[in-house]
């Protein structure tokens, strides 16, 4: 099957295949294997890796924008990402995003 490689990219399949042949370990930092997330770290981690602001985190969820930063501040120190764009690799090396 043939597939149109600049559409392709923009489906988040494609995203997520590009980005694992481009970064197998971000600015190499390799992302803890083991970390037990909370649920709600685990969410909101989830939700940052789709590209979700901090703002419409807490929309979603219904909680407060400081507890949204305070989660996703939560989850990436516990997972040691100094960016956003570790938590995308975390979400995609655990196949959470759909």
């Amino acid at each position: 099957m043939t597939t149109n490689r600049k559409n392709y990219c923009w489906s988040l399949g494609g995203l997520a295949d590009a980005f694992r042949e481009r970064a197998p370990h971000v600015a190499g930092v390799t992302i803890a294997p083991t970390i037990t997330l909370t649920p709600r770290e685990k969410q909101v981690a989830i939700l940052l890796a789709y590209g979700y602001t901090n703002a419409q985190i807490a929309q979603r969820l219904s909680i407060s924008i400081r507890t949204a930063e305070m989660h996703r501040a939560g989850a990436m120190r516990k997972l040691r990402a100094p960016s956003r764009a570790h938590i995308v690799r975390w979400a995609l090396d655990h196949e959470l995003l759909r």
